[in-house]
């Protein structure tokens, strides 16, 4: 048998040999399991690897601030961002699916589809597209899009959409600051230019080579020391060290010169630009030709020079008014014409010195003035120290280039004897025709007067029983004869015989004859007249007729009665004045100034002569009338009669002087 054929030395060989192979066998086992432990190990921390590196692309993707959207083959959102849904307004939901191109505005869409195009063909694109939001307003998107690859194959795109709406806004703003800025520095007449550090010309724009006659390409590069004066060479050193030391240089005058040579007057202003350290990088400068305006100055102040000389030179009063009406400029006539110095009317509101009567109507006239713009006159009551003076105004407007009134130029005069010389004028003139028409009258009257007057004295000797009838006939024929020849003096200038006569003889023997018509009209007559009044010299009839006058017109204003006062006083040592006042109704006070006119009276049957007449006589014997009244109260007439007048040489031979 076989088993019996092998010794033991082999069989323990054998065992040997069987052994080694089953531990050989064994550790490969347990190799293969140690391999197999390993490389399930791998896996595993392969797998945690690849989670991780999704979360970090899901959490950047998720994360990332601008829109990331990830299209197919087709053009189709497969998915987007939280920033994706922001920007277009839709949810995730509502946007896979959907053409990219369904949310751009219509214009956009061709340039979408060819930017897509280009990117499934593996190249990157970058193009600028506007999207409509889900709200209907638009947002403008600068988009990067990047292939999708998968196993070498492009299966899609990534699109990073970046909001740039306010991005584009700002830079258009910037864009459309810097042309008006460039335009502005271009198109302004004034010259800008620009100095570096180190005093060279960086910079110039059209105005600085029209006014300083370099162009850019010739000046750009060169010393500012081109353009200084001979006689200024420090200028530049001298702005620039006030421009450090204060920040900038406000407008100042000085001069500088062209490429020809000429030198001319400049008014410039210096400001620095700074860089990121706050040093100046450069000296920008702007420059304005005021040669014309110094010339014009030069001209305006010779042109005031002269304005002023003449202003100070005339009598009558000149003004500069605002478009106000404010007094800018008073001549120093104002003083001796209204009692004001200049400086007391300037800056003060010109209307308020016209009587509250005139302003309205000289308010009227100044608007009007200013509403046509055409010179204007008006005569009104003006203000002085203790009254009122009469001027006549002319205002000029003055107008600036635009049309439009600056400022108004005004002459007045004093017309107040001017017009009291017309006023006299006019009642000379009423008083000569007055005077003629009293002289036909008087022709007419006289001569049926005559033969009145000699039939009644032929009667008187044949019927002697009617003497006294007779006597009172002539008496008032003689009276009527009187007043016809009054009427003759109106109209011709008659022989006056002027003799020393004492006032209160004369005025007593008035009142003697006066007495009882006063009584009859229940009126008392009171008279005072002061001791040793010296005579007067005068033509005693007709100084009667002057007192006669207003006595019956004192007594004719009391109809139911009352007190006429007559007082006699010196008034001065060459005067003497008699005041006569009555108890009447008065007279309104806008008629006293036309009494004295001819026919112009307040009685009801009146003529106006008796004052006319008496205005005459007291003329005569170059005395004054005033006369003052207020309604229900009364009214008061003075006389002020000369103790010696100054006569004509033909009349004093006949005045009774030694």
């Amino acid at each position: 048998m076989l088993p019996s054929l092998i010794s033991d030395e082999d069989r323990l060989h054998a065992i040997d040999f069987y052994v080694d192979v089953a531990v050989t066998c064994l550790t490969a086992v347990l190799s293969c399991l140690l391999v197999l432990r390993s490389i399930s190990r791998v896996h595993a921390e392969v797998r945690q690897q690849l989670e991780i590196s999704e979360q970090r692309h899901r959490s950047l993707f998720e994360q990332h601030p601008d829109a990331v959207f990830s299209l197919n083959s087709l053009g189709r959102i497969s998915s987007g961002n939280p920033a994706s849904e922001h920007v277009s307004g839709y949810s995730s939901d509502e946007m896979i699916g959907r053409s990219f191109t369904d949310l751009l505005t219509p214009e956009n869409k061709p340039v979408m589809e060819a930017h897509f195009a280009g990117t499934m063909e593996g190249q990157a694109q970058n193009v600028d597209v506007t999207i409509r939001h889900k709200q209907g307003h638009s947002i403008e998107l600068n988009i990067t899009s990047l292939p999708m690859v998968i196993n070498g194959e492009i299966v899609g795109v990534f699109c990073i959409a970046k909001d740039v709406t306010e991005r584009n806004r700002a830079e258009e703003e910037r864009r459309a600051t810097k042309e008006q800025l460039e335009s502005f520095v271009n198109n302004t007449t004034d010259a800008i230019y620009s100095v570096d550090a180190k005093g060279f010309i960086r910079q110039v724009n059209r105005a600085f080579e029209r006014i300083y006659g370099w162009r850019a390409d010739e000046i750009i590069g060169q010393s500012l020391a081109v353009v200084l004066p001979e006689d200024r060479p420090f200028d530049a050193d001298r702005f620039a060290a006030r421009v450090r030391k204060f920040g900038s240089l406000p407008s100042t005058e000085t001069k500088r010169k062209r490429k020809d040579g000429t030198v001319f007057d400049v008014s410039i202003s210096v400001s620095p630009i700074h860089d990121k350290e706050g040093e100046i990088l450069l000296f920008v400068s702007i420059a304005r030709d005021i040669t014309e305006n110094k010339r014009v100055e030069l001209a305006l102040r010779e042109s005031e020079t002269k304005f002023r000389l003449i202003a100070e030179a005339v009598s009558d009063f000149i003004s500069i008014f605002d478009t106000m009406g404010n007094h800018t400029y008073v001549s120093p006539s104002s003083l001796s014409l209204f009692g004001y110095a200049p400086e007391q009317m300037v800056g003060k509101f010109s209307f308020d010195y016209c009587h509250p009567d005139d302003r309205e109507y000289t308010y009227a006239a100044f608007a009007e003035m200013m509403a046509t713009k055409s010179p204007r006159a008006v005569e009104f009551r003006h203000e002085r120290v203790g009254g009122y003076v009469l001027i006549e105004a002319r205002g000029i407007p003055q107008l600036n280039e635009e049309g439009e009134i600056e400022r108004v130029l005004v002459s007045a005069s004093d017309i107040t004897e001017r017009k009291r010389t017309e006023e006299l004028l006019r009642q000379q003139d009423k008083l000569a025709i007055a005077g003629q028409l009293a002289a036909g009258v008087a022709h007419e009257i006289r001569n049926p007067l005559t033969s009145i007057k000699g039939f009644a004295q032929l009667l008187r000797s044949r019927f002697t029983e009617y003497d006294h009838y007779f006597e009172i006939m002539l008496d008032e024929l003689d009276r009527i004869e009187f007043i016809m020849n009054e009427f003759l003096v109106l109209a011709k200038p008659q022989a006056l015989n002027f003799l020393q006569k004492d006032l209160r003889v004369l005025l007593q023997r008035l009142l003697a004859l006066l007495e009882t018509q006063a009584i009859i009209n229940n009126v008392q007559i009171s008279f005072e007249c002061e001791e040793d009044l010296p005579h007067i010299l005068c033509e005693e009839n007709r100084l009667k007729q002057v007192f006669i006058n207003l006595l019956k017109n004192s007594i004719e204003a009391m109809p139911t009665g009352g007190v006429v006062s007559i007082e006699v006083r010196r008034s001065g040592p060459q005067h003497v004045e008699v005041l006569v006042a009555d108890q009447g109704c008065g007279i309104p006070q806008e008629r006293i100034p036309r009494l004295g006119e001819p026919f112009y009276t307040t009685k009801e049957k009146g003529t106006g002569l008796g004052l006319m007449v008496s205005y005459k006589i007291i003329k005569d014997h170059q005395g004054d009338i005033f006369i003052n009244s207020q309604l229900g109260q009364g009214t008061s007439v003075k006389i002020t009669l000369p103790v010696e007048m100054k006569l004509p040489v033909e009349i004093a031979g006949r005045s009774g002087r030694p």
